[in-house]
């Protein structure tokens, strides 16, 4: 059997912070067949191995696709249900940018 991780202990091997995989999660709970990435054990999320790595299969898939998820700030998560907006079909090369609606928020 895998060693199972904790939430702080999967994000450090994705070399995101705690907080990312919490949205990540809350925005993400299952892969493509309904599988949850993580094991709910009480209040706790445990990871193994292979969650890990469906993870990271997941956003490849999505840069694949020319999607891209960016958080928004935190200022503007009262405003939006999902704390994420979507950037979509950002060509190869190219530094994504704020639509103004958010610019203004946080500038």
């Amino acid at each position: 059997m895998s060693r199972a991780l904790t939430l702080p202990e999967a994000a450090k091997e994705l070399r995101k912070s705690k907080r990312w995989l919490q949205d990540w999660l809350a925005n993400n709970p299952v892969d493509a067949v309904g599988r949850p990435f993580c094991s709910q054990l009480g209040r706790s999320k445990v990871f193994r191995e292979s969650d890990i790595s469906r993870i990271l299969d997941a956003t490849m898939k999505a840069l694949a696709e020319g999607v891209v998820l960016y958080p928004i700030p935190q200022r503007m998560k009262s405003r939006s249900k999902k704390g994420w907006f979507l950037m979509s079909h950002i060509p190869h090369g190219h530094k994504p940018c704020r639509p103004s609606f958010i610019t203004n928020a946080v500038g």
